[in-house]
């Protein structure tokens, strides 16, 4: 999990947030990267666009999560941005593009290099598979909360 820890900002990490849809939040995350300078001008679209054409939504055992992300050009400086929500906003599936998932927990990426982004994801397939952590997560109610569970991951060598 050290990828991961090492990718996260406590100013970029939104607990029970509301949003009325998808955009609505992948707009307000995108919009609080940018304005702290991870990201460029544009980020939001190119996340926007590669969301209608190839979806990120996964459902978990027991909740639904996305990893957008857009094209490594918009990125500035690496980082993840992490948002539980208070209601589940739908995504598309990434393993059926016509299937939805009701989503409750999103990792948005922000990776300049091709390899590190894999290694990212593979990480985070990983964490997605421990359903407690996952519950931690989604539970949430402060950053702290959740900046915890990468730590504690971290230490346990996961």
């Amino acid at each position: 999990m050290g990828d991961i820890a090492s990718l996260l900002n406590r100013d970029l990490v939104h607990c029970q947030v509301a949003a009325a849809d998808k955009n609505e939040l992948l707009k307000k995350m995108s919009t609080a990267m940018h304005e702290q300078g991870y990201v460029k001008e544009g980020y939001i679209e190119g996340v926007l666009a590669r969301e209608a054409a190839s979806p990120t939504g996964l459902q978990l055992e027991v909740y639904g999560c996305a990893i957008p992300h857009s094209e490594m050009s918009y990125v500035n400086r690496p980082v993840i941005s992490v948002a539980t929500l208070s209601n589940a906003v739908t995504f598309n599936r990434m393993d059926d593009f016509k299937a939805v998932v009701d989503v409750r927990l999103v990792f948005m990426l922000a990776v300049d290099e091709g390899l590190k982004q894999v290694n990212t994801l593979q990480t985070l397939m990983l964490l997605l598979q421990d359903n407690e952590k996952v519950a931690e997560l989604v539970q949430a109610t402060n950053s702290d909360e959740i900046l915890n569970v990468f730590d504690t991951l971290e230490k346990a060598g996961k």
